[in-house]
């Protein structure tokens, strides 16, 4: 399980700090990350980074003899 929520409290509420007592987590969607095996429930308003490509693009960059750089674009 991985959880994504503010750094700033135990709950999903950004001006309740801390770890208050008798409170309930709302969790607003489930993301399944099935290759990955994750569950990653989403609290409040999160954003969640994109996904990689299966093939980084460093892979397409390389350099001439002449020190240029080709495969940026």
């Amino acid at each position: 399980m991985c959880m994504a929520k503010t750094q700033l409290s135990l709950t999903d509420k950004v001006g309740l700090m801390g770890a208050p007592i008798d409170w309930t987590l709302n969790v607003d969607e489930v993301l399944l990350y099935t290759g990955a095996r994750l569950n990653v429930p989403i609290c409040s308003s999160m954003f969640s980074l994109p996904g990689l490509p299966p093939v980084p693009a460093a892979n397409r960059m390389d350099y001439t003899e002449d020190g240029d750089i080709i495969g940026l674009n």
